[in-house]
């Protein structure tokens, strides 16, 4: 997750209308077979329940990956 992707060197390139991006692994048997990744254009938007959420979206997928 990162709230300010301008700032974060993990994301080298950030679109000019992203301020924010949270990516989560579709997980089966411990091996990413998929990954979930949603952006705003505000930084500061995601927290650790949004993280959950997604993760929990993540695993209500994995039949779709499967």
């Amino acid at each position: 997750m990162s709230n300010d992707v301008e700032s974060d060197p993990r994301y080298p390139t950030a679109l000019e209308t992203t301020g924010s991006e949270m990516i989560v692994p579709v997980l089966a048997a411990n091996r990413v077979v998929g990954t979930l990744d949603v952006e705003s254009d505000r930084t500061g938007t995601f927290g650790d329940e949004d993280r959950a959420e997604l993760e929990r979206v993540a695993q209500e997928l994995l039949p779709l990956y499967l």
